[in-house]
């Protein structure tokens, strides 16, 4: 099942397509002159925003997972932690809004839900042949 609404991304009016049979689901937005798109893999989604419906303003703020693997460094030479990526949509209708932010919130809790449950495999430890934990 395919959601989609229009969105402004980066002061860009575009289009935005929630794919959920692409494995992982895939969150794409493309302007409507077709130049720009960007394209935003929903298992690497932490956090979903959005502003409450007593607010004028219509966003959703998508902030990604921090990759610690990438390290990075100051001007000192001290590894810092990196700030975790956003992705920030606008929007002129709050009903598209909100359809696309219920779906994003099932999404992400799947994934999220996955996350817990490997989480729970890594951590059982086997002890002469049998699993513990």
């Amino acid at each position: 099942m395919s959601h989609s609404g229009a969105a402004v991304y980066k002061k860009v009016s575009g289009m935005l397509n929630i794919e959920e049979e692409s494995s992982p689901a895939i969150l794409l937005w493309r302007s409507t002159d077709g130049d720009k798109s960007h394209k935003i893999l929903l298992n690497t989604i932490d956090k979903l925003q959005a502003t409450p419906a007593t607010n004028d303003k219509m966003m959703l703020r998508l902030v990604g997972k921090v990759d610690n693997s990438k390290k990075q460094r100051n001007n000192e030479g001290e590894e810092v932690v990196s700030p975790p990526p956003f992705y920030l949509f606008s929007f002129n209708n709050r009903t598209v809004m909100d359809n696309l932010k219920e779906t994003l919130q099932h999404i992400i809790a799947r994934y999220k839900d996955e996350e817990v449950y490997e989480e729970k495999k890594r951590k059982r430890v086997v002890v002469g042949g049998k699993k513990v934990g």
